[in-house]
């Protein structure tokens, strides 16, 4: 097909979920209807089969030409024989470069995309508990090239937009070449966000000018309250509410710091941070057991409190790390915490925290104290003096094995707020989970909803839904709650 520019062109793909296709198809209607979109492509048509014949559906497949990507493919891409041989030379060579001459893929960000797409990928799928094996490479490498070639087959479409529910994985193929193409890439989690042209976001990542615009909006005293309920485990954030429990009576005085670990399976790349100086969670945790080793402090390593939703027997990660570390360095001032004691009170009793990213960064700082990251939150975007971010493992030993210093970690009253304020935004506003009743979908886990039931509750948020659609790559580069929308655009 060759490009019309009087047929306008979206691509829907990347393992999008049933669930999501639910809720998603008002909001593609109103990007649709805003951008004059005439024909939309979906990745795979057996996404479908379980949803096809509701009424919503019947009605928007009307309203636009619906292609599937699996029938527009030549006939051979079907055929699991020929495609395998027609990308056997470039898995080979793709494979081999992984392998042997991995520091090739670093020395550029579209490189490094490919390298982090397979071999987290890789991992994620490898029955190995500390790195993938070469099977898992292969495997990986040969769907990563059947991505790229899906992804190159699609720029002979008019394409306006894209939305991918991954920025991870073999989805880098679709980024690198979208990005390379100028074509507006959004991406779906638990709500909708833009990337930018050159570099990652993330969808608690949107402007400055938005941060600005809703600090006017919200008032101190709903952000202190929304703390408050946070902190009895009745937020917004699942993960936080189950972390907060405590689960068994400890004793948080004797723990003087303490490590947060990631779910290892999952990609650490969703943001590629081109500053931060490991490159997965599994290297990160061996370096910093190292480190830890020599310290003359009590360390706690808390594990992620979803491991088991993801279906991550991290228990096992965790043992088999600390027994090849141990080989040559003592352990003896560890506690590792299996999801027993309360978030709350590590946060609180802890001198220094230490972790990769994510939420608990946000949290230590809630809780007056400066955290040490590796990549880049939500919060080292708008002001780097609320976190350590070292530069090399020579910095980053030194601020674990230095003695406390309060100076170096304790922060100002302005700065506990403001980072309160950051976690309602993130939780109240990007995050639409509870906008649209809508749980995570941990890899190995079913919805709880019937889809009979979803399309019900989403009828509701039709209106909402197609307006946010009408917003997105217009006005507003981040999805947010009706709430929020209805203030700004009243």
């Amino acid at each position: 097909m060759k490009k019309n520019s009087n047929n306008k062109t979206i691509f829907v793909g990347g393992d999008v979920g049933v669930y999501q296709y639910i809720w998603l198809i008002h909001l593609l209607d109103g990007y649709s209807q805003k951008n004059k979109i005439s024909t939309i492509i979906f990745e795979y048509k057996k996404d479908f089969e379980k949803i096809k014949k509701y009424k919503n559906l019947i009605k928007f497949n009307n309203k636009y030409k619906i292609l599937y990507l699996d029938e527009l493919l030549p006939s051979w891409f079907s055929n699991k024989y020929l495609k395998l041989f027609v990308f056997s030379i470039k898995t080979m060579i793709l494979f081999l470069n992984i392998k042997f001459f991995e520091e090739s893929f670093f020395k550029n960000f579209t490189s490094k995309g490919v390298y982090y797409g397979i071999m987290d990928f890789a991992f994620r799928n490898s029955n190995n508990l500390i790195s993938p094996g070469i099977g898992d490479l292969l495997f990986s490498s040969y769907h990563f090239v059947q991505k790229k070639y899906k992804a190159n087959f699609l720029s002979n479409y008019n394409l306006n937009a894209v939305f991918l529910a991954h920025s991870v994985y073999h989805s880098r193929a679709f980024l690198n070449k979208f990005r390379e193409e100028n074509i507006k890439i959004f991406n779906i989690s638990w709500s909708l966000y833009q990337q930018d042209k050159l570099n990652d976001s993330m969808w608690d990542f949107p402007s400055v000018e938005f941060f600005n615009l809703s600090k006017q909006m919200y008032n101190k005293d709903v952000i202190d309250d929304y703390w408050k309920k946070r902190q009895q485990g009745s937020g917004n954030y699942t993960d936080s509410n189950f972390a907060s429990i405590s689960h068994k009576k400890s004793d948080y005085q004797n723990i003087d710091n303490v490590l947060f670990l990631h779910v290892f399976k999952d990609s650490p790349n969703a943001y590629i941070d081109e500053t931060k100086i490991f490159r997965d969670y599994i290297s990160w945790f061996i370096e910093t057991l190292k480190i830890i080793s020599v310290s003359k402090e009590k360390w706690l390593i808390k594990m992620h409190p979803s491991y088991k939703k993801w279906g991550e027997d991290q228990p096992s990660i965790v043992q088999a790390i600390i027994k090849s570390v141990s080989k040559r360095h003592k352990l003896t001032n560890i506690i590792i915490d299996n999801l027993e004691r309360s978030n709350v009170f590590v946060l609180q009793n802890a001198k220094k925290i230490v972790t990769y990213s994510g939420t608990c960064a946000i949290e230590s700082i809630c809780n007056g104290k400066k955290p040490i990251i590796i990549s880049s939150t939500m919060l080292d975007q708008y002001n780097s003096d609320l976190v350590h971010k070292p530069k090399n493992i020579k910095e980053y030993s030194e601020l674990i094995l230095n003695k406390y210093a309060e100076q170096d970690f304790k922060l100002s009253d302005s700065d506990i707020q403001f980072a309160k304020f950051l976690l309602y935004i993130r939780e109240n506003v990007l995050n639409l989970i509870p906008e649209l009743d809508y749980k995570y979908l941990y890899s190995p886990t079913f919805e709880d909803y019937t889809i009979k039931n979803y399309f019900k509750i989403i009828e509701e948020k039709e209106n909402y839904l197609n307006r946010l659609g009408k917003l997105l790559g217009n006005k507003i580069t981040h999805s947010v709650s009706e709430k929020f929308l209805n203030k700004i655009y009243e």
